[in-house]
């Protein structure tokens, strides 16, 4: 099984600890920043934090830099980033979750103030040639409590999922009888919908400060 890493930029509240929170596209479209006719990404349409599989030869902290890069459109390992959104003081958790897989946590500590200009930026830069992995359709600053109880299953559409990927990855005309690949698709994204949300849960009820 690959080993993860995710990022966690985070603030202190009044009452609570807030965090970036992040929700994965159900179809990318762009990836290595180039147009593709589409993917369906893990955890689609699920809230979470942002992250990727370890590569082979990265450290964890590299992954979580990357990761951070593509998905989001900042660079935390460039200094003016770093001083421009306070995102220099981070340090790498290890965490594992309730069935003991193990995975890495970036945490990121900076204010409110930080944070908040972080989303803007980021939720501005969704959708163009500055996030090269168009893995994700949208951040929030959630405190940890909401958060939490955003985390799980991205319930199906009314009509399904078929008819869903017909709609917007069969441009709305149903392929043939004897095309599987639509199956394939349905099941696929049935899947990652549901998929397992432990990893973002640890990080969570683990690491992040209340």
């Amino acid at each position: 099984m690959a080993s993860y890493v995710f990022t966690l930029p985070f603030a202190l509240g009044d009452k609570d600890a807030e965090i970036l929170l992040a929700r994965r596209q159900l179809i990318q479209t762009r990836s290595g920043g180039r147009t593709i006719r589409g993917r369906i990404p893990e955890w689609a349409g699920q809230w979470g934090l942002i992250g990727d599989a370890q590569g082979k030869g990265e450290s964890a902290e590299a992954t979580g830099i990357r990761a951070f890069r593509e998905q989001a459109g900042l660079d935390l390992s460039d200094r003016d980033v770093q001083s421009n959104f306070m995102l220099h003081n981070r340090s790498l958790v290890s965490a594992e979750t309730a069935e003991y897989t193990p995975f890495n946590v970036l945490c990121i500590f900076t204010t409110r103030g930080a944070l908040q200009l972080a989303q803007s930026v980021v939720s501005d830069a969704l959708g163009t040639e500055q996030v090269t992995e168009a893995t994700l359709a949208e951040v929030e600053i959630r405190t940890v409590t909401s958060a939490r109880n955003m985390l799980g299953p991205r319930r199906p559409p009314p009509k399904g999922w078929k008819s869903f990927l017909v709609q917007n990855y069969f441009g709305g005309t149903e392929p043939g009888a004897f095309n599987t690949e639509i199956d394939e698709l349905t099941r696929l994204i049935a899947t990652r919908a549901a998929q397992d949300n432990s990893f973002f849960a640890a990080a969570l009820d683990g690491k992040a400060p209340r």
